[in-house]
């Protein structure tokens, strides 16, 4: 099955088999009870990865026959709705660029065909995991207990109604399996790494089934990479980024990928005892990216979003495109902007006039590197650095 996993037995005595297509998504699982009894349950997806529907086999040789069925809505990445035959759930983010719930819709019909509705409100700690969840006068519905790699070791119900399926950010939880649903892979919660390989291959690091090195401050939305490579002596800051448009050409997808990096690998940087690369991978319309931007076919002022932001719009007739493409990504990486709009002039801060921050076609500086390193990862460079 090309390296993604396909038996699991259980502490409790339950073996799992798994099974999956050519693009190494899971579409069955086989479980099999302590008990005696076998469970099969069926998954599907739509043509850009993300899962729309699951389901138990009623019957073991037909596929479509299905119960306790849910069926899955996405906006982009974001799960948007989950309809069961009871009813369906709505979720809400905290904003469009974030995967941390904030409120679920619930939607019902009574017995009596009367439509009825609930909002209940998450409560999320500093990585984004549901720990509480309220209902509108602010009344405890449900609240739960995480391992250090976010699997939930005990959950109290407060009221019947109250469905939590979130785990880590963007990731769902499968009770059947035991297994977390993380977009375009699936995440095993006792031991912190996903069941199949990255999807982007080596370009997520060595390990093709890392999650994250710490998740007390890495997430990994859509279970594609960390996109900061760490090894004992090197760092390499990863940006998949796709240009979004009609008209987007090679030409452009170059010019993006050499100016980001031809400007932030120039000076050869080192943190500490570390080497730091950059490295830039440039697709056109590809939704599956974690930066999406928009390319204009004109020419313009670009900008991101905001610092850390993973939308925006990049004007591809700017002259100094190469060179743009590499400012914004500083904000990609969450840098930001070190200068002041006066009177429709851009001021650079004091100090920073020779700053690819502050100033056109002004290059890297190793203290963009040095405010880099600290707020995306904890590395060792800052020890090797006394070595």
């Amino acid at each position: 099955e090309l390296g993604n996993l396909i038996h699991r037995e259980l502490a409790n005595g339950e073996v799992q088999n798994y099974f999956y297509d050519l693009h190494d998504q899971l579409v069955k699982a086989e479980i099999f009870k302590k008990d005696g009894s076998k469970e099969t349950w069926s998954y599907t997806y739509d043509a850009l990865g993300r899962r729309i529907g699951k389901g138990r086999l009623k019957n073991e040789e037909v596929s479509n026959d299905l119960e306790n069925q849910t069926r899955f809505v996405w906006d982009g990445s974001h799960l948007l709705q989950e309809i069961h035959p009871d009813g369906r759930y709505t979720y809400i983010y905290t904003d469009q660029d974030s995967y941390e719930p904030l409120a679920q819709v619930r939607n019902w019909t009574t017995e009596d065909g009367e439509n009825r509705h609930q909002t209940h409100y998450f409560h999320c700690d500093q990585i984004g995991i549901p720990r509480e969840m309220t209902d509108k006068d602010g009344n405890l519905l449900w609240f739960g207990n995480y391992t250090g790699w976010g699997r939930l070791k005990e959950e109290t119900k407060v009221t019947d109604s109250a469905y939590q399926p979130f785990r880590l950010q963007n990731q769902y939880a499968d009770r059947e399996t035991g297994l977390h649903y993380n977009f375009f892979r699936y995440y095993e919660p006792d031991v912190g790494r996903f069941v199949n390989q990255d999807p982007i291959g080596l370009m997520g690091g060595m390990n093709l089934y890392q999650f994250a090195p710490n998740t007390q401050q890495w997430i990994d939305h859509l279970g594609l990479d960390v996109n900061i490579i760490r090894s004992d002596r090197s760092v390499t800051f990863i940006l998949d980024i796709s240009l979004n448009g009609r008209n987007v050409t090679n030409t452009d997808i170059e010019n993006v990928k050499n100016g980001i990096e031809r400007n932030w690998n120039a000076g050869g940087w080192k943190y500490g005892g570390c080497n730091i690369r950059f490295i830039a991978n440039v697709k056109a319309n590809d939704s599956k990216m974690a930066n999406q931007i928009t390319a204009e076919p004109i020419n313009g002022r670009s900008y991101v979003n905001k610092a850390g932001g993973n939308r925006g719009v990049w004007y591809m007739r700017d002259p100094n495109v190469s060179w743009v493409a590499a400012h914004e990504a500083g904000h990609l990486m969450g840098l930001g902007d070190r200068y002041k709009d006066i009177n429709g002039k851009s001021i650079p801060q004091k100090g920073w006039e020779n700053n690819i921050m502050a100033a056109p076609n002004k290059p890297v500086e190793q203290r963009n590197i040095n405010e880099l390193i600290p707020f995306t990862t904890k590395c060792a460079c800052n020890i090797l650095e006394y070595m």
